[in-house]
């Protein structure tokens, strides 16, 4: 079987050479693909990820500017039914609304990469609509083909042991016929587009490297499946459709033959992309934001603007749509300079504290619209940390602002909640009509001036947080609460409570309705949200949400562990937050020296963790210390994926699971069931919006009760 796959791969590539540069009615952009022309194999694919890791996705869930709004028009047939690669059922587009008995399936399932919720957990390119059972049944097993008795089958999708090869024999999911080509793309989008992930890569069909990625076994049959059922009509307008939303695309809809050049017959050839014949800019993207980060009072920051492309009739114009703030090094490039490919260097130098924004506008060489890049950058008045990133069960990565004087910075990290490190969001209201609140509280331990300070909210996951709202100049203590009241809002409770009352209104960032996340800033810095950002789903309609108080340090990330959840309108506990603190700490490193780098990767750490961390730069009159300790929850370990027993005899078997990244022991239950088996289904009928009543026998706490599939995954109603 393995010598007629690999006959089978070679005849494809040959007859490949025929198609070069041929495809259906799909619009490529022109110059999209220019930076990778020429090459291959691992360098073909590197260029690729390079071009079409830039995107914009849309929100997760149901909704406006959602998911399902992008299903709406991704997955929309002529009669307004679902186009589902994974039943026959015939279902009916409600708007934007979760279809019913449908779900949002990763068609690469999450769990391969560690579920982040990054931009591969909303990108459209591997989302489909899918029948609830049959998503249900498919899991996060691999693709494969099914033999001898299937464990699930609906007439278009199969769950059962694996027939293809002799290397994995476990279970996989096999799609129809007609749609594996669509997967088998899908698949090669995402190792392709999110390359950067490969460290975390966890299924039976991957390998931990950008290159080749896959399982020898996996790449035969992806290959097979994209060469016996190559992109129709319908798939092409997908990847249009896809690319109006998010701006990238998947490169082998577009040309199917890449493949061979990346990982078939040719990949030691170079692949050329059709000549293109009108001027254009392939860099910079037209969607490309320059986001210089945060930096110091009177330090100064560069980054490089990369421009290519070719046909230019004159010279590129570079200038800025405001000025005064950035500098260019070069205002003007020549037409071979483009076409070499060249860099401009922007910088800033010397701003006062706060927020700067500006756009660079490309225009002139025979380019119709001018090229608008925005560029923006945050300067703040003391050294400070910032946000984790990249945190899992075992690692997190850290950052920091550059120290201009600095020789050397130093890192500390320990558990233990002994001190806070900024303002909380100490409480959230989304009472009844515009009774909206959020209450900060200060444990830092010396009063805090709120002139840094400012409220944020997100409309409707929409992934920015605007209506920026000064809070100062204020003055608050440690120890005490400030509660920030909507001006519209009609209850003497809480308006004999506020602190401060915030104007309401459409422009108001106490404007929510449960499903806005609201940020705490300080300088033009999120430091503390509370709320689902950049997903929409009601997690705070009609309730009042008091912070824990263990909880010491703010966090741009949420978590709803953190909070306690009460019914709408109750403000029993507004204004009585205290900060509970722990006697001790346990370092696990500290004042560790790491040279003149901004960023720190902790390994070995325990899951579901707390800790704190401090960063300090070193300079030669001594040490300084950032202004505040930072936190991060390291993620819990992934459930291992049971396989198949083995080596069964009457007196003893082998049981099998997938390894877990950063599990140092597994715990193992052997039982055996005796007598007749029964299922009881406890429909949670009783549970309202506030996740209270829970069912006799049932403990724990319940965040509310959903009416959305989107919500939670499964029909509707659901609680979380």
């Amino acid at each position: 079987m393995s010598t007629m796959k690999n006959c089978a791969r070679i005849i494809f590539g040959i007859l490949g050479v025929s198609f070069l540069g041929f495809r259906l009615d799909a619009t490529v952009p022109a110059g999209y693909y220019y930076a990778a022309d020429g090459k291959n194999g691992a360098e073909l694919k590197t260029a690729l990820y390079e071009i079409i890791s830039s995107m914009h996705t849309l929100g997760y869930g149901s909704g406006e500017d959602a998911t399902w709004e992008g299903f709406s028009r991704t997955d929309r047939k002529e009669d307004g039914s679902v186009w589902d690669r994974y039943s026959d059922e015939m279902r009916y587009f409600d708007g934007f609304n979760a279809v019913g008995g449908m779900h949002i399936e990763h068609s690469f399932p999450k769990s391969w990469w560690g579920a982040y919720e990054n931009n591969a957990y909303r990108d459209l390119h591997h989302l489909f609509p899918a029948d609830g059972s049959a998503n249900s049944a498919k899991n996060n097993l691999p693709l494969g083909e099914v033999t001898g008795v299937s464990g699930f089958d609906n007439g278009v999708s199969k769950v059962g042991k694996n027939g293809w090869g002799v290397d994995y024999t476990d279970r996989c999911f096999e799609p129809a016929d007609e749609y594996k080509g669509d997967f088998a793309r899908a698949y090669f989008y995402v190792v392709t587009a999110y390359e950067n992930l490969c460290d975390y890569w966890q299924s039976p069909m991957l390998d931990n490297n950008t290159y080749p990625v896959w399982k020898e076994w996996a790449l035969d049959m992806l290959l097979e499946w994209h060469s016996q059922d190559p992109p129709c009509e319908r798939e092409l307008a997908r990847n249009d459709s896809v690319y109006t939303i998010q701006g990238n695309r998947n490169p082998y809809i577009d040309y199917p033959d890449l493949v061979e050049y990346i990982w078939g017959a040719h990949r030691e050839d170079p692949f050329r992309f059709p000549a293109e014949t009108l001027p254009f800019l392939a860099l910079p993207r037209r969607d490309q934001i320059m986001d210089m980060g945060v930096i110091m009072l009177g330090d100064s920051k560069s980054e490089q603007l990369d421009i290519l492309g070719n046909n230019l009739t004159s010279s590129l114009s570079l200038s800025w749509a405001i000025g005064g703030i950035f500098e260019l090094s070069d205002y003007e490039v020549s037409a071979q300079e483009v076409h070499d490919g060249c860099t401009v260097e922007i910088s800033c130098r010397e701003l006062r504290k706060g927020e700067y924004r500006d756009t660079v506008i490309i225009s002139g060489g025979g380019i119709e619209t001018p090229y608008r890049i925005p560029v923006q950058v945050v300067s703040v008045p003391s050294f400070i940390g910032t946000s984790a990133s990249d945190v899992t069960a075992t690692e997190a990565l850290i950052h920091w602002i550059n120290y201009p004087e600095a020789i050397d910075y130093q890192v500390s990290l320990w558990s233990g909640n002994t001190s806070a490190g900024d303002l909380i969001i100490s409480a959230y209201v989304e009472g009844s009509g515009y009774n909206k609140a959020i209450e900060i509280y200060n444990g830092t331990g010396v009063p805090v001036d709120l002139s840094a300070y400012s409220l944020r909210m997100e409309v409707n996951g929409s992934g920015s947080f605007v209506n920026d709202t000064p809070l100062g100049p204020s003055i608050l203590n440690n120890g005490e609460t400030y509660l920030l009241l909507n001006s519209l809002s009609t209850d003497g409770e809480l308006i004999a409570k506020a602190s401060q009352i915030i104007p309401g209104g459409e422009t108001s960032p106490l404007n929510f309705n449960g499903n806005d996340a609201v940020a705490l800033c300080r300088d033009g810095i999120i430091i503390d949200v509370v709320g689902v950002a950049g997903e929409i789903a009601y997690w705070g309609q009609d309730k009042t949400l008091y912070r824990r108080s263990e909880i010491t340090h703010p966090t741009s990330r949420y978590n709803g562990k953190e909070w306690i959840s009460s019914p709408k309108d109750d403000f029993s506990r507004i204004g009585l937050f205290r900060m509970q603190l722990d006697d001790k700490r346990e370092y696990i490193q500290t004042d560790k020296s790491i040279g003149l780098v901004q960023n720190y990767r902790f390994t070995e750490l325990r899951p579901l963790t707390r800790y704190t961390y401090q960063v300090s730069a070193v300079i030669s009159s001594g040490i300084v210390k950032a202004a505040y300790s930072m936190q991060f929850e390291t993620d819990s370990l992934a459930v291992p994926q049971l396989l198949d027993a083995s080596d069964i005899t009457d007196s003893a078997f082998r049981i099998n699971w997938e390894e877990v990244q950063g599990a140092d022991n597994y715990e193992i239950i052997c039982f055996t069931q005796t007598g007749e088996q029964h299922v009881y289904t406890e429909g949670f009928d009783e549970v309202d919006s506030s996740g209270k009543p829970l069912p006799d026998n049932w403990e724990g706490t319940a965040s509310g009760n959903y009416t959305s599939a989107a919500s939670s995954g499964v029909s509707a109603p659901s609680v979380a």
